[in-house]
């Protein structure tokens, strides 16, 4: 009789033991995924510069006159300040492509940057520079000696690495409204793009720069 009490007292005790190593096993799961669920890069519009090229001598004059029409070519010049908000996690991008409207439908040109692999470390970031080509006339006199607010689009295709790991490819797209003065220069300090929610891999590549 006692030692059928004992197997059962062993027995409950085993069992005892072996749901606490499985909660304990839960719980470090638990805290390893919160501690190294990714955050999301962070995009920022740091400077635009609209650079128009004339067919004559560009002076002060023409400048306050606003002589949208000797533009022969635009260059803007955007430069993108990129940070990696994690700690543990580094950021895999394949190339980026960027576009820039002068409403949301209205298509200034687009661009592209090769990717790159950013590391994780506390308070860093990546800046890159991005020129766009404008040489469509119907746009030229919209876009100098005027101010507008320019629609900003980029998107690429992220893979988080996590130690040694990589994770599948996620589609990102972000966007943001940056104010443009008469002088061709960005208005205030640096603008966050955000992510957009339903973002689709737009085919830049077609469209002429």
């Amino acid at each position: 009789m006692k030692s059928r009490e004992t197997s059962q007292s062993e027995r409950y005790s085993c069992l005892l033991w072996l749901l606490q190593v499985m909660f304990v096993l839960c719980f470090i799961i638990v805290v390893i995924r919160l501690c190294l669920t990714p955050k999301q890069p962070i995009f920022m519009v740091a400077d635009v510069y609209i650079k128009p090229a004339f067919n004559h001598s560009w002076n002060s004059t023409l400048q306050h006159s606003g002589a949208a029409s000797n533009v022969t070519s635009v260059v803007i010049i955007l430069s993108l300040e990129i940070s990696n908000p994690n700690q543990r996690i580094g950021f895999i991008y394949e190339d980026f492509h960027v576009a820039l409207y002068f409403t949301d439908t209205v298509m200034i040109g687009t661009s592209s940057l090769p990717g790159f692999y950013q590391e994780h470390r506390n308070g860093s970031s990546i800046v890159r520079e991005v020129q766009v080509s404008v040489k469509q006339q119907s746009l030229l006199g919209l876009i100098t000696g005027r101010g507008f607010h320019m629609k900003v689009y980029l998107e690429t295709k992220v893979r988080y690495k996590i130690f040694r790991s990589k994770t599948k490819h996620h589609l990102m797209g972000f966007e943001a409204y940056v104010p443009i003065g008469s002088d061709g220069r960005m208005l205030g300090e640096d603008i966050k793009l955000h992510l957009q929610p339903h973002s689709t891999m737009l085919n830049l590549t077609k469209h002429g720069n």
